[in-house]
């Protein structure tokens, strides 16, 4: 099932009621990177880690998973919504799977755009942007943290054991 509008969250949870809903794919609204002022990007980002943790939550309390068996996937710019989840809420799955452009999330929200309109207004702040990064991380994750697999273009890092 894949969706983009919260606004179809209560169809959604009908659907996963019926049983009829076995995975979940959330995309967002399309959105090009620095379009926005950068405030307003690291928001989002943060907005769309709720949204993922609402569902995980409705999910896991109506017994469809639990949190022991759930796996979340994120790839590019979505990296950095999981990556956002699991280091302020580790608990909520068992494993992560994010797949990293060239770089890590930190430095895809704070590099420079090249548009020098957008760079005046979108300056963000790396404090700010670190919540998004596991790879900062993972020296300071606790036991309970999910195993993780973290793939970029040229290099891959590994947390820990990662069990197929």
């Amino acid at each position: 099932m894949f969706f983009s509008d919260l606004d179809l969250t209560p169809r959604l949870f009908n659907l996963m009621d019926q049983g009829l809903i076995v995975a979940l794919a959330y995309t967002r609204k399309p959105r090009v990177l620095f379009s926005h002022v950068a405030s307003n990007l690291i928001q989002e980002q943060q907005d769309d880690a709720k949204d993922v943790k609402a569902i995980i939550r409705y999910a896991v309390s109506h017994n469809y998973t639990s949190q022991d068996r759930l796996m979340l996937v994120g790839a590019f710019e979505g990296s950095a919504s999981i990556a956002a989840l699991i280091n302020n809420e580790p608990h909520l799955c068992k494993s992560a799977v994010m797949l990293q452009a060239d770089v890590d999330s930190v430095a895809t929200l704070s590099m420079a755009s090249g548009n020098l309109d957008v760079d005046k207004v979108s300056l963000i702040s790396l404090d700010a942007a670190r919540a998004f990064s596991p790879i900062d991380h993972i020296p300071q994750n606790p036991p309970y943290f999910p195993d993780i697999l973290i793939m970029g273009v040229h290099s891959t890092y590994t947390q820990r054991k990662w069990y197929i």
